[in-house]
């Protein structure tokens, strides 16, 4: 059995570094990886069945519909290393209602992969109505608002209905393949539930928490990256308590108003998570003062 059929039958599966709490998962060794199966999605026969493959090494790895495509690999075939990359990526998923439209998903994705600043490093499809793009870091690269006004083009040409979500831009790191998998089932799990029909983590993370569907290894993620900004977070409590006044938070930190504009153009230019948008710096308080989550 290829891996692939076995993820597309189980698609809440996990692919980590680490095997997973044994009472929620079953879990079985993958090259250097584990895949981690929902205890709860399996029946007894299912456990059986699962455990036989991988004991006889029934399942197969190959990646020969991706050699023509690293990125794609990386993605789905685990224990393949990551591309040579000098610069932050980010992955754009997207779920697209085609019932309406004489079109299909690869006539779609090619033209939002080209609405973009620069080349994709990779284009793919998920199945007949889910796709993904890694994008890689640009100062042109779309606001959410810019996304959202991207989406609606298509799908006035398309007459389609899309949904759209917009992932962070990470830096390279032996974790990122991990990151950027919690993101996709993160957005296979949300795009039912959300209204809004573009949106990234910070509008939504509230709803994530209380469907307690958020992975705490991505909001990790996202501390980590807070962690290299301390004047950032010395910031981000003023900001917050003062509800986005810039000029009430400079008079709390003592700085300013001219001196924290640019600290948060500066972190926005570098993170794309602008503080003076109420989700985002809800979203990041919220990552200073849960460091249990």
């Amino acid at each position: 059995m290829e891996l692939k059929e076995l993820l597309a039958i189980y698609p809440n599966s996990i692919i980590a570094s680490q095997s997973l709490n044994s009472q929620d998962y079953l879990s079985f060794p993958l090259n250097q990886e584990w895949i981690n199966f929902p205890n709860a999605e399996l029946s007894d026969h299912e456990k059986k069945l699962l455990s036989s493959l991988f004991k006889n090494k029934q399942i197969n790895l190959s990646n020969n519909e991706f050699s023509n495509d690293p990125w794609a690999a990386y993605l789905n075939v685990p224990g393949t290393k990551l591309p040579v990359l000098n610069q932050k990526i980010r992955i754009i998923l997207f779920q697209v209602d085609f019932r309406k439209s004489d079109y299909q998903l690869p006539a779609w994705s090619n033209f939002f992969a080209k609405m973009l600043p620069q080349a994709c490093l990779t284009n793919l499809q998920i199945d007949n109505r889910c796709g993904l793009v890694l994008e890689p870091f640009s100062s042109d690269s779309p606001t959410l608002k810019e996304f959202d006004g991207i989406r609606q083009t298509l799908d006035s040409d398309f007459s389609t209905n899309s949904k759209v979500f917009i992932g962070h831009f990470w830096q390279p790191s032996p974790n990122l393949r991990n990151i950027l998998l919690l993101e996709k089932k993160f957005f296979q799990s949300e795009t039912l539930a959300v209204r809004s029909n573009t949106f990234s983590l910070p509008q939504i993370f509230l709803q994530a928490v209380n469907q307690q569907i958020l992975a705490s290894e991505l909001l990790a993620a996202y501390r980590d990256e807070l962690t290299q900004y301390p004047e950032i977070q010395t910031i981000i409590p003023a900001l917050y308590h003062q509800q986005g006044n810039l000029s009430s938070a400079a008079k709390e930190l003592y700085i300013h108003r001219n001196t924290l504009q640019y600290r948060l153009d500066k972190f926005y230019r570098e993170t794309q998570l602008s503080l003076k948008n109420m989700d985002d710096l809800v979203f990041c308080y919220f990552l200073l003062v849960s460091n249990n989550y």
